[in-house]
C-alpha cells in the first residue's frame, strides 16, 4: 500500500518489543496550524501504515522519545508526574468578559500543554470551544498564575 502525506520528515517505528503492533508505524513532523491556539507549529505526528492519523505525539523530540520509550521498551519508564491545575481554575470562574475554561492539549507520550481560554459569555460551558467561542488569546499555566487578576480583572 502506498499513500502520500505533507511532511518534513519521517522515520519508521521498526522494533517494539512491548508493541509489536506498532512496528512498521511512522511518525512524522509536519506543520500544524491550530486555530484555538493561533499558531503553526510543527508537531510529531503517529501515522499507521494506511496514512491514518493517530495522534499527535507533541511538539519536541522529546515527546517521542518518552512515547517509543514508554511503549517500546523493556522494561517501561517511570510516568512523567501529572501537570497539577488548581481547582479554582477548572472550575470555570468568571473572568472580564466571560469565563475561564481549562482547555490542555493532550499528547500521546502522556505529556499536555495547559492552555487557558476567556470564553464569551452564552457559550455552553460543556461545549467545545470554537474560534467564535473564545474573547481570549490562549494563555498558559504561568500566565495564568502570574497575573490572573489582570486577565480575570479581579
Amino acid at each position: 500500500m502506498t499513500f502520500v502525506i505533507d511532511t518534513k520528515g519521517y522515520s519508521v517505528v521498526e522494533q517494539c518489543p512491548r508493541n509489536p503492533r506498532l512496528e512498521g508505524r511512522l511518525i512524522v513532523s509536519r506543520r500544524s496550524i491550530d486555530t484555538l491556539l493561533a499558531a503553526a507549529l510543527d508537531v510529531y505526528f503517529l501515522i499507521d501504515a494506511a496514512g491514518r492519523d493517530l495522534g499527535t505525539l507533541g511538539p519536541e523530540q522529546t515527546n517521542v522519545d518518552r512515547y517509543l520509550r514508554n511503549n517500546c521498551a523493556l522494561p517501561p519508564v517511570q510516568p512523567l508526574p501529572p501537570v497539577v491545575i488548581p481547582h479554582d481554575l477548572k472550575d470555570m470562574p468568571p473572568c472580564r468578559g466571560g469565563f475561564l475554561r481549562y482547555a490542555p492539549r493532550r499528547f500521546l507520550d502522556g505529556t499536555e500543554l495547559s492552555v487557558f481560554y476567556v470564553v464569551k459569555p452564552g457559550h455552553r460551558r460543556d461545549s467545545p470551544l470554537t474560534v467564535d467561542s473564545i474573547a481570549s488569546p490562549p494563555i498558559s499555566l504561568d500566565s495564568l498564575l502570574e497575573s490572573f487578576d489582570d486577565v480575570c480583572g479581579r
